[in-house]
């Protein structure tokens, strides 16, 4: 085991995480996107996209990469756009 990273408190959630170039990026509750660096386990950026959930707890699922930007479902039904490398 080299490190580990512990998720949000509060609430339910069940990520997939994409790695892409050797950066995780992983969704967290509360519409919250994190990068981290695959070797190190420190986080690079992250991102509240928000609202603040109301349902579900938070719990996202659905997380892609296409090109530069990082793609998160809401559950409030949106689909968010974020800079890969910035958030």
């Amino acid at each position: 085991l080299k490190w580990t990273w512990a998720m949000n408190d509060g609430g339910a959630n069940q990520p997939s995480p994409v790695v892409h170039d050797g950066i995780i990026y992983l969704t967290n509750t509360s519409h919250t996107m994190q990068a981290l660096d695959g070797r190190t386990g420190d986080l690079i950026w992250e991102h509240a996209v928000g609202p603040e959930a109301t349902r579900a707890y938070g719990a996202t699922r659905a997380t892609a990469i296409w090109g530069d930007k990082v793609y998160l479902s809401g559950t409030d039904a949106r689909l968010h756009a974020l800079d890969a490398r910035t958030g």
